[in-house]
Order: structure tokens, then sequence, then C-alpha cells
């Protein structure tokens, strides 16, 4: 008993971390592929989330503002990373959820006459959270899956 109380303590402590993907081919080019990612403000329409919004609006840039909700918990999140047709990089400045960061980032790349589509989130537990840390972490990869997937139908049926 004392050596399963020590551990939930450490696990307390330490916090959790995880870094997790997904991946899609998407029969579009590039451009197409863009046009719907680096629309942040949109991405509720492709996940799980209930609200999204990217000030100022349209494509998101360096320091553009990223505000999700889900429930009654937010994340708001900077963008601080453009690379234009290759990647977008957020930082987490502000959330609700029991979390000490919270980064994601949209990677495109060429996979053969298909356009590539890496989805990076790179996150820590805090606290309480930490003890459901599996459950979180198994929720995340299916949602993030799903997303890159509803991403991939959206476009190609434009």
């Amino acid at each position: 008993m004392k050596n399963f109380c020590i551990s939930i303590i450490a696990l307390l402590l330490i916090s959790c971390k995880a870094t997790q993907y997904r991946t899609v081919s998407i029969d579009a080019s590039k451009e197409d592929v863009w046009k719907v990612v680096s629309r942040l403000g949109d991405i509720h329409n492709y996940s799980a989330l209930d609200s999204a919004s990217l000030t100022p609006l349209g494509e998101a840039k360096v320091g553009s503002i990223v505000f999700v909700t889900q429930g009654k918990n937010y994340g708001k999140s900077e963008v601080t990373v453009v690379e234009p047709l290759k990647t977008i990089k957020t930082k987490l400045i502000e959330t609700s959820w029991p979390a000490n960061y919270w980064n994601e980032s949209w990677h495109l790349y060429e996979d053969g006459e298909y356009t590539g589509l890496k989805y990076v989130i790179d996150f820590q537990g805090k606290g309480l959270a930490n003890l459901g840390f599996p459950f979180l972490k198994a929720y995340n990869g299916s949602d993030m899956k799903k997303t890159v997937n509803n991403i991939k139908k959206h476009i190609e049926s434009m």
C-alpha cells in the first residue's frame, strides 16, 4: 500500500506527458489541403470541439489566437509558426483543462500523387488529471484520427 501511495504522489508531482500524431493521405493538391487546415477557426467542423475561432479571421498567421471550447472547458493558443503549404504550430496560452501545456501542429508533405497531412499534439497533464491520463491519451488519439479523416472526406468531396 505504501508503494502505491508513493507512486500516486510521484505521478501527480511529475505529470504525464505525451506526443501523439495521426497522418492521412488526401487526394488533393497541397493548396487545397492548406486552404482547409490553415483556417483553424473552422477546426470544430472536423473534430469533437464544440466551437473554434481564429483572431484575426481567415488563414492562420504568426500571432493569431485560436480559441476552442468543448463543453464548459476552453483553450486559448497562439500561432507560433506558419510556413505556407507546409507547417502551422500553436502554443497553449491559457486553458480550463488540467494541462500544463497543449501544443498542436499541422504538417503537409508530398505523398506520391497525394498530399500527406500529419496532425501532432504534444501535451502534459496537470495535478489529479494525471490519474486519468491513459484515458485522456486514448480519447485524444481517437479524436485526432477522426479529425484528420473528416478533413480528408471534406477536401476530397469538394
